[in-house]
């Protein structure tokens, strides 16, 4: 078939001063694996294409959508909103953490907060934000993916 547009295309661009069937010919077989190479990067692209939608923090937001914290989540990590707060001020702005433990006997250094999941290629990405404290305040902030 590209053998055909080749030899069409030449036809009427050399009108009879060069064999158009060898030069149509060589053409397509030269830009066949090219060609098929493009259509299969197309296609996987899209299978495999993610949107990452990002929302500045909301308190409101993060209680009611808690599927979809993690689209607030990289404001959080890039702006340093909980760098330097206390165990009590993170609570207040996003909650109690996954671990049952009551806040003012916690002794934990590592807290944990779902962020929800969403689709990923063919499976699920399930999304974690780790706070890690050092002497009571909040130092270092994570995101942690999971893909199933």
């Amino acid at each position: 078939m590209l053998g055909f547009f080749f030899y069409g295309l030449f036809g009427k661009i050399w009108k009879n001063r060069i064999p158009k069937v060898p030069f149509a010919a060589l053409c397509s077989i030269i830009l066949s694996p090219l060609i098929y190479q493009g259509i299969l990067i197309a296609f996987f692209s899209l299978i495999f294409y993610e949107y990452h939608p990002e929302r500045d923090f909301n308190k409101e937001s993060w209680n009611e959508e808690i599927q979809n914290r993690h689209e607030m989540s990289t404001d959080l990590v890039e702006n340093d909103i909980l760098i330097g707060k206390s165990k009590a001020e993170i609570i207040e702005m996003l909650g109690s953490p996954n671990s049952s433990q009551k806040s003012d006997q916690d002794t934990i250094t590592t807290w944990q907060f779902n962020l929800g999941n969403e689709g990923h290629a063919m499976g699920w990405k399930f999304y974690t934000l780790i706070i890690k404290f050092e002497e009571d305040r909040a130092r270092k902030i994570e995101i942690e993916e999971l893909i199933d």
